[in-house]
């Protein structure tokens, strides 16, 4: 499956769930949750994982976004700048190596001649431990040499400093105040830090 990101219809700002739904057998959800990053599941390969991505490989511009131990994750997929993203399920996706419940890559979009930049900036607060700062940079340059030979060179980055993380709340939690975080979160400062450049 292919979903085209030049369609205003599949544009997404930030979250690779928002592209992703509705491809039959691939479930994305997002946590809501910037310190845990979207659930993808695809045929229910990486459906038990409690962070991350497990299960499925990643790639972004061909190049493996997955860790050696297969873990991976889709903060840093820059869908601003991206062109389309390829899904593989079943049995084609092993061609991406063993254990691989399925393939999602992104690919990032060829610059036209006089593209404009594109620079996004969103911001939000609800007072419930859940800061968090995100930056992702994505840059493709081409260059013909001649009819035949050229080169693309792509730039991406990743920062999340600091991403709190408020845990989850008890059903009495929830009765009480839905917009706490958790004490545990408080006491032990969770959170998380990602800095991945390619």
């Amino acid at each position: 499956d292919m979903v085209d990101l030049r369609n205003e219809r599949n544009r997404a700002d930030a979250q690779a769930s928002e592209a992703l739904s509705g491809i039959a057998g691939l479930s994305a959800r997002d946590r809501q949750n910037q310190a845990q990053d979207t659930l993808l599941s695809i045929r229910g390969f990486g459906a038990r994982s409690t962070f991350g991505v497990r299960g499925v490989r990643l790639f972004a511009d061909g190049i493996p976004a997955s860790m050696p131990d297969g873990q991976g994750q889709l903060s840093h997929f820059n869908l601003l700048g991206g062109e389309r993203i390829e899904v593989m399920r079943g049995t084609f996706s092993a061609l991406h190596g063993n254990s691989s419940g399925g393939v999602v890559q992104l690919w990032s979009a060829q610059g036209q001649t006089d593209d404009p930049w594109r620079v996004r900036a969103t911001a939000g607060s609800h007072d419930a431990y859940s800061a968090a700062q995100r930056d992702s940079v994505n840059a493709r340059f081409d260059f013909s040499f001649d009819t035949t030979r050229k080169l693309s060179a792509v730039f991406n980055h990743v920062g999340l400093a600091y991403a709190q993380d408020p845990l989850g709340l008890s059903a009495a939690q929830v009765r009480d105040d839905p917009r706490q975080a958790s004490p545990v979160a408080l006491q032990f400062n969770t959170r998380k830090s990602v800095h991945q450049s390619q």
